[in-house]
């Protein structure tokens, strides 16, 4: 049963062609920002003090490096569009018709956790395929195979902690428009506090030690040493300078004076999903009825 009702759930989101294009926006506009305006200026300001044949490796690290804000941003925007079909079905009192069947409220709340996990790491997948040609095409540096193999781990993770975590957010909304407001809030918070639009090296150290406390950055830093530090390490940076960029776009990070590890960033993210995800499995049983 729980097979079947995600299936409608992946057909009802797949079918409604505004939905997937809002739960990419974010994407989309940190793409056009950085193509139009921005990328220019960030391969300017770190090629300057770097003799001339370096360059097509700084753009190289700055591409790499908009590549891995577009997935963050989409691994935080889209569990929450997908969960959307749960606040569409409560409006329209489909969920009182599902109830009436043989079906358990345990089995309709997973149906919809199991079906934005599924459609949230569809859309990734398919912007890592189209990333990794435009980079190829463009004669710019990919990771390895086991950077790839990396990112698929991270992917995961994050797909199923902001997944839970879109989860607790729509326990907080009962209407489309309530959903449209909280849409449009976490699309446009999501890339500043994963660093996407601005790196961590043009934000005051206090606001930086403070978003590293929450799971986007950390997120973010975990997509990043997969995707961008091969083409950072390529530049050819003095070792101070290869540090404080690392820390400066977000490969690395600092909280407070304490390093972030790889380990400790997944703590971090796996912990806010498991605390939110639970609340969200409590919540979600008056939600769904």
């Amino acid at each position: 049963m729980i097979r079947t009702l995600v299936h409608r759930h992946l057909i009802c989101f797949f079918r409604d062609r505004f939905a997937v294009f809002f739960s990419i926006l974010g994407a989309l506009i940190l793409l056009g920002l950085y193509v139009l305006f921005l990328g220019k200026m960030q391969i300017d300001a770190l090629s300057v003090q770097l003799p001339t044949e370096s360059r097509p490796a700084v753009e190289s690290f700055i591409l790499n490096w908009v590549f891995s804000g577009i997935i963050i941003s989409s691994s935080i925007t889209v569990p929450l569009s997908a969960l959307g079909i749960l606040v569409e079905d409560r409006m329209q009192g489909r969920i009182k018709d599902f109830l009436v069947s043989p079906v358990s409220r345990t089995q309709l709340t997973i149906s919809y956790l199991v079906a934005s996990v599924i459609i949230t790491m569809v859309i990734l997948l398919l912007e890592v395929a189209v990333g990794s040609a435009g980079l190829a095409i463009s004669g710019h540096r990919l990771p390895s195979l086991g950077g790839y193999l990396r990112l698929g781990v991270v992917l995961v993770l994050l797909t199923a902690v902001f997944s839970a975590i879109g989860a607790f957010m729509i326990t907080l909304v009962s209407t489309q428009g309530g959903m449209s407001a909280l849409s449009s809030l976490v699309g446009t918070l999501a890339g500043f506090l994963a660093g996407a639009y601005i790196p961590p090296i043009a934000l005051p150290t206090m606001v930086v030690s403070v978003m590293n406390l929450f799971p986007f950055a950390p997120a973010a830093m975990l997509l990043r040493q997969s995707l961008v530090a091969p083409s950072l390490a390529e530049i050819g940076f003095p070792e101070d300078a290869l540090r404080e960029i690392s820390v400066g776009y977000g490969l690395s990070a600092v909280s407070f004076g304490l390093e972030v590890t790889p380990a400790l960033a997944v703590g971090i993210v796996a912990g806010w999903g498991l605390v939110l995800g639970g609340i969200a499995l409590l919540r979600m049983r008056s939600v769904v009825r």
